[in-house]
């Protein structure tokens, strides 16, 4: 997952190496980190693997309401599962037809297919963290999960990361 820099005209985005100090906390893994700067919002993204999975763990700060991201995703792409650690104010995930406002502590599916920037988000004022865990065509058979098993599955990547207690993390 990468941020598509080129979308929003309003946003001036940057991508850069270099994190900055007040964000170096967030970094969890030995990948180099995508970091992403514009006045009105930052963009930090790594790729992390756990328990041979590969999933996404990006921290959005935005200093104005009402600002639109896209995200290009990797293709092949059937189902997302977005899981939101902190959510300062009010964060909507837009695929295709669909918009999902997502609370704090909870997640959502989005499915149906991905296409290359397919993800949008939409964001107000403040931080926002969440992990992305995508599922192929045949993980999506295979690891179908009910409420309680998708909690359990998240808490374990959670717990793994150091990030399960979220409230020493704001």
């Amino acid at each position: 997952m990468k941020l598509d820099v080129n979308f929003n005209p309003l946003l001036t985005f940057q991508q850069t190496e270099n994190v900055p100090a007040s964000l170096e906390h967030y970094l969890s893994s030995e990948k180099p980190p995508l970091f992403y700067t514009a006045p009105q919002c930052n963009v930090l993204i790594q790729q992390l693997q756990l328990f041979e999975r590969s999933f996404w763990y990006t921290v959005i700060n935005a200093t104005e309401d009402n600002l639109l991201l896209r995200f290009d995703l990797m293709p092949g792409l059937s189902k997302l599962l977005i899981y939101t650690i902190q959510n300062d104010d009010e964060m909507m995930f837009l695929h295709q037809d669909i918009g999902i406002d997502i609370g704090e502590n909870d997640y959502c599916y989005l499915g149906g297919g991905f296409q290359s920037k397919d993800l949008r988000v939409l964001v107000s004022k403040g931080t926002y963290q969440s992990l992305a865990f995508p599922f192929s065509p045949e993980q999506d058979d295979s690891e179908s999960m009910k409420s309680a098993e998708t909690f359990s599955f998240v808490n374990k990547f959670l717990f793994a990361l150091g990030l399960l207690n979220t409230e020493t993390r704001k």
